[in-house]
């Protein structure tokens, strides 16, 4: 039988794929000394290769801070100036669905599957997430109709759970989304991803999350790291 979210994470999935107002992670103080870190670094002429791979690194330091507008506004910049790399387009996509916009995300990860086949499937994951973050299943089972469980143990099936993981949590979908999880970690045991993510916030206080996950939430009683 299906497990929904508890009364706690019901209610806080009415603001679902938003870092919650006040909701203080025990790392953020960490991801936001590195961004800084990376912030301070003397900005590389703009015409130097050197001067994308500092954008790129300043977008992810923003995503990892969850800082999702700025790693947003980054990753439009990247996309324009080297529309030849896929990850500015996927860090994009990840960024404008945490920022629950969507729409707009949805639409950018079908122009990934068309631009990038070898990452089809990635595309095709981050596609079906943001559609059914806005309810539209039918869509999300479209794009992962031929999408299948890779055979080999190693990162491809990691990353294959993790993507199920997060589109069963966007849905509300908590069994299924535990399922992944635990399966994701027997591939992969680092979970900084579902550590950080704003998707799974709903599911911080559930005690089979904490579980594999590990505390994440500052407690009244205790101080951000």
């Amino acid at each position: 039988m299906r497990r929904r979210p508890s009364s706690l994470s019901l209610l806080l999935l009415t603001a679902l794929a938003l870092p919650l107002a006040g909701l203080e992670l025990r790392d953020d103080a960490r991801y936001r000394r590195e961004l800084t870190a990376v912030q301070a670094r003397p900005v590389p002429f703009a015409l130097d290769a050197a001067y994308a791979t500092w954008r790129a690194e300043l977008a992810w330091a923003n995503y990892q801070a969850r800082e999702y507008g700025r790693c947003i506004d980054i990753c439009t910049e990247l996309v324009v100036l080297d529309p030849a790399t896929p990850y500015y387009l996927e860090l994009l996509v990840a960024a404008l669905t945490r920022k629950a916009t969507h729409r707009r995300a949805a639409n950018l990860a079908r122009v990934g599957m068309a631009r990038f086949p070898a990452r089809r499937d990635r595309f095709a994951f981050a596609a079906a997430i943001a559609h059914r973050a806005i309810d539209e299943h039918e869509h999300a089972r479209e794009l992962l109709a031929g999408v299948e469980a890779p055979e080999s143990a190693g990162p491809a099936i990691a990353a294959y759970h993790e993507a199920q993981a997060t589109l069963h949590a966007v849905a509300g979908e908590t069994e299924e989304m535990l399922q992944h999880l635990i399966a994701r970690v027997r591939h992969d045991t680092d979970m900084t991803t579902f550590r950080r993510d704003a998707l799974f916030d709903p599911y911080r206080a559930e005690p089979v999350f904490i579980a594999l996950v590990g505390k994440t939430l500052v407690s009244t009683d205790e101080d951000a790291e």
